[in-house]
């Protein structure tokens, strides 16, 4: 229309946007909310953004839709799949809503633009785009198959966080929400836990960024909800530096930072708490495993288990401290076996892994699983090194199988792909053990392919890949209990070149020397005697 623009040609101009690309009729509910956001007569519209948000929520939440005029039956139904909604999204729904990201963040800096002087339909619009940006990004990353959406999602929402972190009149909710954001965004893109695209360095940045704004918004406004999300960035930043290589005394330096703000919070809820355990979690590793200081990091899995165990038991029940807690365990077996061999790790990683598996059948989480399956490999390549390959493979085998399920659903999430290069090469190395030949060739290949596209073989900038080299490792020794010499010597040969590659530049950590590097060359040994 050519007159003044009002809140009503924003709801009009967003529900032709949404029915464009919202998927027309294909979802009902959806079709209904654009219809009505752009019917012809302004009074036959949503009256203002506002109540479009809250029908757009009502049909994230499997609410009945005010849209659509569907009785006592259509609410019945409605809370029928909310309960079903619990344990897993249609994909539809989340491919539909993802695409409306896209329509929305648009949206937004278009209203921006055009309603300087109008600070209510601003403000309804940036609730819109915050809704779709959180809400939904959170519904999506809870759900396995998903790490497209959420890299659309993070993507199209980049401008928009950017915006709300250089407002000088932002509040400092809006301030928490871009801090936020950019931890999402870097979670979809690349990051050491599910659904991501694996661009490690780009991730990283991201998390660099998020922790830049929650940092001043904590110096200017400090309270538990800031510091718990400063604390998150903190860790998030602790175990991908860490687990990369990258940056090890910086992985310290973030979990320490990470575990005082936990520490100083005024009231520790369940959040606040499976935090604190994560700090010390990754504290723990980073000074066990690559700063040579065993005995602390121990304490701080100590500490960290006894923190979370000791716990009023409504937090102890909530699934973000279980999580927390089955990882120290899994940490806490790890160390176990550094200082008593491997023995003494079986009945930790045990009680761990069943512990984890009833969690993951509660949740359906894609963190629960990406756990699960870390124990699980753990667990099994302790059996394997005891000469347990039978019960190494009752460990694994349900695993393997889920984790294959998943990669199906999800070929693009990076860690799914690094995921399933590790438990591969570990049921080859068991199919060999038990004499199936053709077999372990065939998972040992298939782990390697995969390692091949997930663990960054050419290196991160000018650190090479130690992931690529323990999974190098790791097929050597299933080759070579194959029977298969060639194959095994030559990854032997190309596993040292890059830990001494590494140990030329960095500080090679303890257990890579005591359980990676010192077992290849006595194997280098055979190879070339053989």
């Amino acid at each position: 229309s050519h007159g003044a623009a009002s809140t009503l040609s924003d709801v009009f101009a967003l529900g032709k946007l949404l029915e464009l690309i919202g998927g027309g009729r294909e979802n009902r509910e959806l079709f209904a909310i654009a219809n009505k956001a752009s019917e012809q007569k302004p009074e036959d519209r949503y009256p203002s953004v506002s109540a479009l948000i809250k029908d757009m929520e009502n049909f994230i939440e499997s609410r009945p839709v005010a849209a659509v005029a569907g009785g006592f039956g259509y609410a019945a139904r409605k809370f029928a799949k909310r309960q079903k909604f619990l344990v897993g999204a249609s994909a539809i729904t989340v491919a539909t809503v993802a695409a409306a990201l896209v329509f929305v963040t648009q949206a937004y800096r278009e209203t921006s633009q055009a309603y300087t002087e109008s600070e209510e339909s601003l403000a309804d619009t940036r609730a819109l785009a915050s809704t779709m940006m959180f809400d939904v990004f959170d519904q999506v990353s809870n759900r396995s198959g998903n790490s497209g959406a959420r890299l659309l999602l993070a993507q199209n929402a980049q401008q928009y966080l950017e915006d709300l972190a250089t407002d000088p009149n932002a509040t400092v909710e809006a301030r928490l929400a871009a801090g936020r954001g950019f931890f999402r965004l870097a979670a979809a893109t690349g990051t050491l836990e599910a659904g991501n695209y694996g661009d490690i360095e780009t991730g990283l940045g991201f998390y660099e960024r998020s922790l830049e704004i929650l940092e001043q918004l904590h110096s200017d406004a400090p309270s538990d909800e800031v510091a718990v999300a400063l604390a998150r960035s903190h860790v998030s930043l602790a175990r991908d530096k860490l687990l990369t290589y990258t940056d090890v005394a910086g992985a310290v330096d973030h979990a320490e930072k990470a575990r005082q703000l936990m520490l100083d919070v005024a009231q520790r809820d369940a959040k606040a708490l499976a935090e604190l355990g994560r700090a010390e979690r990754y504290l723990g590793d980073a000074l066990g495993c690559c700063n040579d200081r065993i005995e602390e990091g121990g304490r701080a899995i100590e500490r960290g288990l006894e923190r979370l165990g000791t716990a009023p038991e409504t937090l102890r029940k909530d699934p973000l401290v279980r999580r927390s807690y089955n990882d120290l365990r899994n940490l806490s077996a790890g160390f176990a076996i550094f200082n008593q061999g491997d023995a003494a790790g079986i009945e930790p990683f045990r009680r761990a892994l069943a512990a984890q598996r009833q969690l993951v059948l509660e949740t359906d989480a894609p963190e629960d699983h990406r756990l699960e399956a870390t124990i699980a490999s753990n667990l099994a390549r302790t059996l394997l090194r005891m000469g347990e390959s039978g019960e190494a493979r009752k460990v694994m085998e349900p695993t393997y199988q889920a984790t294959v399920a998943s990669y199906q659903a999800d070929p693009d999430d990076n860690d799914l792909r690094r995921r399933l290069a590790i438990t591969a090469i570990v049921m080859g190395r068991i199919a060999a053990e038990n004499g199936n030949s053709d077999e372990a060739s065939r998972l040992i290949a298939t782990g390697m392919r995969f390692a091949k596209s997930s663990e960054w073989p050419g290196g991160l900038e000018t650190v090479p890949s130690l992931n690529y080299a323990h999974r190098l490792h790791e097929a050597s020794q299933a080759y070579l209990a194959n029977g298969d010499q060639e194959n095994g010597c030559r990854l032997t040969r190309q596993s040292i070149d890059l830990y001494i590659d590494y140990a030329k530049r960095f500080q090679l950590p303890v257990t890579s020397l005591r359980y990676r590097l010192g077992p290849l060359q006595d194997q280098q040994k055979s190879c070339s005697h053989s």
